[in-house]
């Protein structure tokens, strides 16, 4: 296999971030590995419940980096690896969870990937996606209750404490790192065409691998 296509994809909370990775992943099922940035963070289940609600999971401390370096570099070199997953009501972190096989494009998806430095210098294709503030908290209420058991007051706390500010001070500046930046409600184009360019630069690549057998 040549060179995987690396991806990553920035944006606040509820911006569309999971949602165009797995856009991307129902076009090339067979061709695409995608690692969520959430199932890197820290194990907080030894703390006392109350001491690990009040951690700020919006702030870049919150991942283990370092750990996520090691499983994309992995991929990065063909070799398949586990990565973890993660429970939020408990805050355990569960070895292992996530079997990922190397592929012909590795995506990356979360608050941070564009904000960690030894992350984004990974990535061939860096995208940012936009959305207005009032639509990600829509988004993320929506999200947290159905996926994440948190309460509507839980979440609007959160989100005026940490998330907002959060983004302020370090998600939204990664846009400058951006190859993209994208608004998926004002430019309706962009993913039917950066979808092929993708299948285009796929087949390059195969091509150039039975060239070079």
């Amino acid at each position: 296999m040549s060179s995987p296509i690396a991806i990553g994809i920035a944006g606040g909370s509820g911006a569309g971030k999971s949602w165009f990775a797995r856009r991307i992943l129902d076009r090339f099922p067979n061709q695409t590995t995608l690692i969520e940035q959430d199932w890197y963070y820290r194990d907080l289940s030894s703390l006392s419940p109350r001491v690990a609600d009040s951690v700020n999971f919006d702030h870049p401390d919150s991942i283990e980096f370092d750990l996520l370096l090691r499983d994309l570099k992995s991929l990065g070199d063909g070799q398949a690896t586990r990565a973890p997953g993660y429970r939020y009501r408990t805050h355990h972190r569960i070895d292992g969870e996530n079997h990922l096989l190397p592929r012909q494009i590795l995506i990356v998806e979360g608050l941070f990937v564009l904000h960690h430095p030894k992350l984004r210098e990974l990535f061939d294709i860096k995208i940012f996606i936009e959305a207005k503030d009032d639509l990600r908290l829509e988004r993320r209420v929506k999200r947290d209750i159905s996926q994440r058991n948190y309460s509507k007051a839980e979440i609007r706390s959160s989100w005026d404490s940490q998330a907002a500010p959060m983004f302020d001070r370090f998600v939204g500046p990664s846009a400058r790192y951006a190859n993209i930046i994208w608004n998926p409600l004002i430019d309706k184009t962009f993913e039917s065409s950066f979808l092929a360019d993708l299948r285009n630069r796929l087949a390059r690549d195969e091509r150039q691998a039975q060239t070079n057998k």
